[in-house]
């Protein structure tokens, strides 16, 4: 007998669910994603070496060269300005190596030829906007003047190089 009276109340109960709608539903809602690509350079470089200089080397004639490269890397889309200061032993814009207070003068170039000084008043080197971070080299030549009167030792400076972007 119980069982004559569970089937009819479950049957009621049933009616009763579909009836009101208490049947499943959803909703949906969408994500939003962002973020922010900078734009930014990062450079490196290699030493400028120039070895043994010799002042007296054809009577004071032969200058002495060097060779290095400063490379640049840039976000996609960058377009950036590089440019070398005078260093840390500079007399106004003359570059110069020092070994106590005996200086080397000595200048950069972008060309092997001496023609476009890297100066250090102004004149830059444009990158052009960059079309994948690759990294693009720039070449730096260096030159020492010949018949410099300096005593012997080791003489160096540091050029301070910046790329603005």
């Amino acid at each position: 007998m119980l069982r004559r009276m569970i089937v009819p109340a479950c049957s009621a109960l049933v009616a009763l669910v579909v009836a009101t709608g208490l049947e499943a539903s959803s909703n949906t809602a969408g994500v939003n994603a962002s973020a922010t690509v900078s734009g930014r350079c990062v450079v490196t470089t290699s030493p400028l070496a120039f070895g043994q200089y010799d002042p007296l080397s054809t009577h004071g004639t032969a200058t002495l060269d060097a060779a290095s490269a400063v490379s640049v890397s840039c976000t996609k889309g960058v377009s950036a300005t590089i440019v070398l200061d005078a260093g840390t032993h500079a007399s106004g814009a003359t570059r110069r190596m020092a070994n106590g207070t005996s200086y080397l003068t000595y200048d950069l170039f972008q060309d092997a030829a001496h023609l476009t000084r890297w100066s250090s008043t102004g004149s830059q080197l444009s990158i052009a906007k960059s079309t994948s971070m690759s990294a693009r080299s720039f070449a730096v030549y260096g030159v020492i003047a010949a018949g410099q009167v300096v005593p012997t030792g080791d003489y160096s400076d540091s050029i301070t190089v910046t790329v603005n972007y």
